[in-house]
């Protein structure tokens, strides 16, 4: 998915109807082989620019004709080249009808791509968690609440396992039900008050995450709606910021 503003565009889009209008000035200054050709390139590039990033294809080739051309321009054919001109802001708007676009509301937009969707704290601690932070995030901000909540409990995974290795315990392929047995057990034996406040703590938060919403995304069970989503980002986020405090990978 590509992210960019649709001002950027309006804007060149302003701008390639403003050079119609110098070409169409009968201005005896205005010629396409001075200082004026630079600004046609230049607007010309950036159009160019767009249409490859957003797959206008045929106007991309009529952009690339219309370089073919420029060296036939002069003072008497400037009518020509504002045809083509006119032609390729036509070629474009048919394109971009026929393209689709997804709008992200602003309140969503602030998940969109952000590897510290869950603060700074939770990507320094937790490294090996950064892609499903950011996916957790892409995935509700673009309306998939069920693979946003499924890379929401990948990374409480991450915090799983650096919890159990916290404890000296050694992960094989024990469900999350077998870890954080591992894990009480562990506790049971931890000398430490403040250590074993802040690991019974964190087992019983992961227990609550097992039931709650791990077990039904994993096993498809259920869906999940905007709402409930979010609930899950802020749950999780609040969580592994308060486990980033104790331990890191």
């Amino acid at each position: 998915m590509l992210k960019f503003c649709a001002k950027d565009f309006v804007v060149l889009m302003s701008e390639l109807e403003g050079l119609i209008k110098a070409l169409s000035a009968d201005d005896p200054d205005f010629s396409v082989l001075g200082n004026n050709w630079d600004r046609i390139t230049d607007i010309l590039e950036r159009t160019s620019q767009w249409c490859k990033l957003i797959e206008l294809n045929a106007s991309q080739e009529l952009i690339d004709h219309i370089y073919f051309l420029r060296d036939e321009w002069t003072i008497k054919s400037l009518n020509e080249a504002k045809e083509n001109i006119k032609t390729l802001l036509s070629v474009i708007r048919t394109e971009l009808g026929k393209q689709l676009f997804l709008f992200v509301q602003n309140a969503d937009a602030q998940w969109f791509e952000r590897k510290d969707g869950f603060g700074k704290a939770v990507s320094d601690a937790f490294n090996s968690a950064l892609k499903d932070i950011k996916e957790a995030g892409n995935c509700y901000a673009t309306g998939h609440y069920n693979a946003s909540i499924f890379h929401s409990m990948r990374v409480l995974e991450c915090g799983l396992n650096v919890l159990a290795k916290e404890l000296g315990i050694t992960i094989k392929r024990e469900s999350w039900g077998g870890v954080i047995g591992l894990i009480e057990k562990a506790i049971e034996n931890e000398p430490n008050r403040e250590r074993k406040e802040f690991f019974s703590g964190a087992a019983l938060e992961f227990r609550f995450f097992k039931d709650a919403w791990r077990n039904h995304i994993s096993h498809n069970r259920r869906d999940y709606d905007k709402f409930q989503a979010l609930s899950v980002l802020n749950h999780v986020g609040a969580f592994m910021g308060h486990l980033a405090t104790k331990i890191k990978e």
